[in-house]
């Protein structure tokens, strides 16, 4: 979930990233590509 998102939605999510303000998609990208955990399965 971003940052943003609401109560019900972070508690669902395994992951949460940073905003769209402080590039939280890309982080995420980033950490996918480079095969970084929790992403590294």
């Amino acid at each position: 979930a971003m940052s943003h998102a609401s109560e019900a939605v972070a508690a669902a999510a395994k992951y949460r990233a940073g905003s769209n303000n402080q590039e939280g998609v890309l982080d995420i990208i980033d950490s996918v590509l480079n095969n970084e955990p929790p992403f590294n399965v």
